[in-house]
């Protein structure tokens, strides 16, 4: 009873103890992280982040907002704001455009995995919800087609975030300037 008061005093999530069979002998904890403190969806963790504007709205813009606040769990391979600030400003400004949204739609899937993909040691390819390929190493850190990403393991309720410093793309982008 004392370490289950002790695990609340302290906000852990659990507190596995095992008394000691002596009272000179040190009893072992067992805690396990605590993700009730990860913002409930990707958009929110993205907006916690404040490396994330232009993708947040990009993903409104697109429609897929309500996708990305449901209840998952994606991986998303999301541009930071740097990466999506080496696009023309009137090429950016023209693909938020309402008459853009299937190609912008297009485009914010390309960074988007159905599952959660990351940790542990591994290679894979993974299929994007635009239907494209990407390569993810896991081996040392999170590599997105040979890119470390820049802002690896965002957590969310609903999946993780991996901020690429990269706008991704299958196909070069059709947008034009105006």
């Amino acid at each position: 009873m004392k370490y289950a008061a002790l695990a609340a005093a302290l906000g852990l999530s659990a507190l596995t103890a095992f008394a000691p069979a002596r009272a000179e002998q040190p009893f072992l904890v067992a805690l396990s992280e605590d993700d009730s403190r990860a913002p409930a969806d990707i958009l929110e963790a993205a907006a916690e982040t404040g490396q994330f504007e232009r993708f947040i709205a990009a993903a409104e813009a697109a429609g897929l907002d309500a996708m990305l606040r449901g209840d998952g769990p994606y991986t998303v391979f999301a541009p930071t704001d740097a990466a999506f600030a080496t696009m023309d400003e009137r090429a950016w400004r023209r693909l938020l455009a309402p008459e853009q949204r299937a190609e912008l739609r297009a485009l914010i899937s390309a960074h988007v995995v159905g599952g959660r993909v990351g940790g542990g040691d591994s290679v894979t390819r993974v299929r994007t919800l635009s239907g494209g390929d990407l390569s993810v190493d896991t081996r040392d850190g999170v590599r997105v087609n040979n890119q470390l990403a820049a802002v690896p393991d965002v957590e969310a309720g609903n999946g993780v975030i991996h901020g690429v410093n990269t706008v991704l793309t299958a196909q070069p982008m059709q947008v034009a300037a105006r």
